[in-house]
């Protein structure tokens, strides 16, 4: 049917599933083109996990807190702008196909959002079984109480930082070596549960 001025005055309702649809498709098309563009899954996600890792402890309690903050919805997830904002932040990427590929990659059940415990535990990759036998270890070296839970008892009894640099140049003590120590897992536990 044709107006006055000659255009169309079609209903387009029934073709707007085909057109969602195939936007989809080519979303879908570009993600793979992306992958094939500029690396394998695994590259993407090595490189990922390489420069937070590069950044050492202090880079994984960081990226928590970067988490925190680019979660501007407070829903505790990463939505794919959110994630974006923390790929340029740790100056991973800035290519918007590659930030998706990514985005993409971390989130296996796409739902559209990425939760911080799946992603640090794809950042820290399974421990091998050697550093698995060295954790038990440790741990019950410092569980001096045998109760499974390591409390600050356990860990003053058994931390020692007479041999740390600051407390052997005189800039810090002891005690203030300890705290420190224990204020990296304070600020993990802070990040995870929301503090």
């Amino acid at each position: 049917m044709q107006t006055a001025g000659g255009r169309s005055n079609t209903n387009f309702a029934g073709n707007k599933g085909i057109a969602v649809q195939g936007e989809r498709n080519a979303r879908r098309e570009a993600q793979q083109n992306t992958k094939s563009k500029f690396t394998s899954d695994e590259e993407l996600v090595d490189r990922v996990r390489t420069t937070i890792k590069s950044r050492g402890a202090r880079g994984i309690l960081n990226l928590g807190k970067s988490f925190k903050i680019m979660d501007d919805d407070g829903s505790g997830a990463l939505d794919n702008a959110e994630f974006a904002k923390a790929l340029k932040s740790y100056r991973i990427s800035s290519d918007p196909m590659e930030m998706e590929a990514i985005f993409n990659l971390f989130d296996p059940d796409h739902n559209g959002e990425i939760v911080y415990d799946e992603f640090l535990r794809e950042i820290m990759g399974p421990m091998n079984d050697r550093r698995v036998v060295l954790a038990k270890k440790a741990f019950k070296i410092i569980d001096l109480d045998g109760s499974g839970v390591l409390d600050l008892s356990d860990i003053r009894e058994r931390y020692n930082a007479k041999k740390h640099p600051d407390v052997m140049s005189g800039k810090q003590t002891e005690e203030d070596i300890l705290y420190e120590f224990l204020d990296t897992f304070e600020a993990a536990y802070a990040i995870k549960h929301g503090e």
